[in-house]
């Protein structure tokens, strides 16, 4: 099966080309905030005030979602869509399991098709 693109890929490829450059430095810098790995803290996100580099963080993962699904949602079949929408509904359910493990080689896949 083929691999998940990421929400910061999706970005790159279907933002606007004016506006790649500035949506991949918010990703970063926001990362640089709450990744371990870098040097950051998941807590940063319960910090009040929220630091602005968070807060533009958070808006650009939501900013293009009216852009995304007119290009990639829009264009499929009424069968296609319905079967998306149980495969998101499934997703979010999983989710909501308190013994749901976010990160893994399973959460990489895409799930098989219609």
């Amino acid at each position: 099966r083929p691999y998940l693109n990421d929400l910061k890929k999706v970005l790159q490829v279907h933002v606007p080309a004016d506006v790649q450059l500035e949506v991949g430095e918010i990703k970063d810098c926001g990362r640089k905030l709450f990744a371990p790995e870098l040097g950051g803290r998941y807590s940063v996100f319960e910090d009040r005030p929220m630091l602005p580099a968070i807060a533009a963080y958070c808006c650009v993962d939501v900013k293009y979602f009216e852009l995304l699904e007119h290009r990639l949602y829009t264009p499929l079949s009424a069968p296609f869509k319905a079967w998306v929408l149980r495969q998101s509904a499934a997703r979010v359910n999983t989710c909501r399991d308190v013994k749901h493990a976010p990160n893994g080689r399973g959460k990489c896949t895409a799930p098989k098709g219609p």
